[in-house]
């Protein structure tokens, strides 16, 4: 049916208007930025900061919709990269920032219809709710994703001399696996934390993690755990982790995101815990796929 649809909307296209693949530091790129900076709902800053995680150099930052006269009139932000399921590389599409001015909002579709044409996988975590409807539409499935936030400090108790922390893990970069050196070396640029946990003194007994220490209500530390190398050692050691995690960076707020309970890393023996629910759409996901934040907005 999404098909159908999808050539229904080709067909209804506006032909004085076009699409163009937007890449860095081009001229439309520049173009594309001063469109941004005339939006007055969105975080403008916030929106340039995410233009610049950039993955695979050869593929667009977004694409942009032009009216007869070559101005911009709509804009939807892409994150492509390579991701990884049951030893199978693939290409990935995540999208942000769909913008498009009130008179063209009618072909606002025509932004996506150059993603889904390439037949990859495409996700999207922060849609807004006037665009859940259109997803759907044109075959986007849904799902809800878990963001559990503690208050870690009953982890105090358990002793954490045994476990051992490098923020910093360029140093055991090799003693990683090749998918996990493959997401360091990706997101070494991005705003997150790649964090080394390793048990008594054996370092190849270890978990990889990537992370990010934001602020709630700008006073109040967490840290937010995007991705764990080993969901199994982690429940393991758990408190023991956290007590040494809390240490580290200063915080007794901890963060995951999960889509099922069974991948939740923290266990609900916490005073205090809060689960926030919110939706995330996708296409064409690959079989087994387990999902983090990797890859996407949420990196810086």
């Amino acid at each position: 049916m999404s098909s159908d649809l999808i050539e229904n909307l080709k067909k209804r296209k506006d032909t004085s208007l076009k699409v163009k693949a937007v890449y860095p530091g081009n001229q439309d790129y520049f173009a594309v930025k001063k469109f941004l900076s005339y939006q007055s709902f969105i975080d403008k800053n916030k929106i340039f900061t995410i233009l610049e995680i950039i993955f695979l150099k050869d593929k667009p930052v977004g694409y942009a919709l032009f009216d007869r006269e070559n101005k911009i009139v709509g804009f939807l932000g892409t994150i492509y990269s390579l991701r990884e399921s049951e030893n199978k590389t693939f290409l990935h599409c995540y999208l942000h920032s769909w913008i498009v001015s009130k008179n063209y909002r009618l072909q606002t579709y025509r932004l996506i219809l150059p993603i889904i044409e390439e037949n990859i996988f495409i996700s999207t975590f922060t849609p807004i709710k006037s665009l859940e409807g259109l997803y759907k539409k044109i075959g986007f499935k849904e799902k809800t994703i878990n963001s559990k936030f503690i208050l870690a400090l009953g982890s105090l108790i358990f002793s954490s001399k045994e476990v051992k922390i490098v923020e910093d893990c360029t140093q055991y970069i090799n003693i990683l696996s090749k998918k996990n050196q493959r997401i360091f070396n990706d997101h070494n640029k991005t705003g997150v934390k790649k964090i080394f946990i390793y048990f008594g003194n054996d370092t190849t007994n270890h978990i990889f993690i990537i992370a990010k220490k934001t602020t709630k209500k700008k006073i109040i530390p967490f840290l937010d755990i995007l991705y764990v190398s080993d969901n199994e050692k982690y429940k393991k050691f758990e408190h023991k982790i956290n007590s040494s995690l809390i240490k580290k960076f200063k915080t007794f707020f901890l963060v995951e995101n999960f889509i099922n309970e069974e991948n939740s890393n923290f266990s609900n023996n916490y005073i205090l815990k809060k689960i926030k629910k919110k939706s995330i759409f996708y296409k064409n996901l690959p079989k087994n796929f387990e999902f983090n934040l990797l890859y996407s907005e949420l990196v810086n």
